[in-house]
C-alpha cells in the first residue's frame, strides 16, 4: 500500500492495488459499468464498451481485478 496519482484527475489517494483511480474517479467510471451489467448481465468486453463509451483497457483492467468476467457476469 502506498501513495499514487489518480491517472484520470491526478489527485493523490491510498493505493490498495487494482486500478488506479482515486474512489471519486472509480465510481464514475466503473458505476456505468456496473449498472450496464446489471441489465445486461452476458454483454460481451466489445458490448460494454460500445455502450458505455469506456476503453477496452479500462474494461480488461477491471476483468483482471477479477471485479467483472470476460462474459460482463459480476463476481
Amino acid at each position: 500500500m502506498g501513495f499514487n496519482c489518480c491517472e484520470n484527475c491526478g489527485e493523490p489517494f491510498i493505493y490498495r492495488g487494482g486500478p488506479e483511480l482515486c474512489d471519486a474517479c472509480d465510481k464514475k467510471v466503473f458505476g456505468p459499468i456496473k449498472e450496464y451489467l446489471e441489465k445486461h448481465p452476458n454483454a460481451t468486453i466489445a458490448e460494454v464498451h460500445l455502450d458505455t463509451k469506456t476503453p477496452i483497457p479500462k474494461i480488461l483492467s477491471y476483468v483482471r481485478d477479477g471485479r467483472i468476467d470476460v462474459l460482463g457476469k459480476k463476481r
